[in-house]
């Protein structure tokens, strides 16, 4: 883990000239209450919205993207044969998951219509797009809050370095685990 994050910051010092990719983490919450097939759904367009940004959905990192889903309204059709309609307010989170640092926010709202409540917020969490005017800045601002954590941590390790060059003793390293990170947010 230890030397994964390593390469990351490396890599996210030098993202604004090589354009690297950032590794980013698209989770879903226990507690957002959606079917699987809502929940597969939303991960992929979280997915889709991350690499068309500039940066990567990979498993297991700190940095994530993150969602609530919010009913506003809700009402069958008077007709026949009855409709369900709802309206979403989904909101996006771009954090550290482990420590909790909320870095960009940003909700978008849409309307689903379908024969069942369940196909209902389906079909507007389907018209969520990858494209969305509103996942560019917020994108550019995690990714760049992201740049920031990781250059203050490379000069940390610069500073613990140059410590352990001059003979003071060295720092415990940390601890290389290949267990799934567990995340630390209440950011809704």
């Amino acid at each position: 883990m230890l030397a994964l994050t390593c390469a990351t910051i490396m890599q996210a010092q030098e993202a604004e000239e090589l354009k690297i990719e950032i590794p980013l983490t698209a989770y879903i919450s226990a507690e957002t209450n959606l079917t699987p097939e809502a929940e597969a759904l939303l991960l992929n367009r979280m997915r889709q919205a991350a690499l068309k940004n500039g940066l990567s959905a990979i498993d297991n990192q700190p940095y994530i993207v993150t969602t609530s889903v919010n009913v506003i309204d809700k009402q069958v059709t008077g007709t026949v044969p009855q409709k369900w309609l709802v309206e979403v307010e989904v909101h996006f989170f771009i954090g550290n998951g482990v420590d909790g640092t909320l870095y960009a926010s940003t909700a978008i709202n849409r309307k689903g219509i379908g024969d069942t409540e369940e196909k209902a917020y389906l079909s507007a969490i389907k018209a969520i797009s990858a494209n969305d005017r509103a996942f560019k800045p917020f994108f550019d601002k995690g990714k760049q809050r992201i740049i920031d954590e990781l250059k203050m941590l490379i000069e940390l390790e610069r500073a613990a370095q140059e410590q352990q060059n001059e003979g003071t003793a060295p720092s415990e390293p940390a601890s290389s685990s290949e267990q799934p990170l567990e995340y630390n947010f209440n950011w809704q």
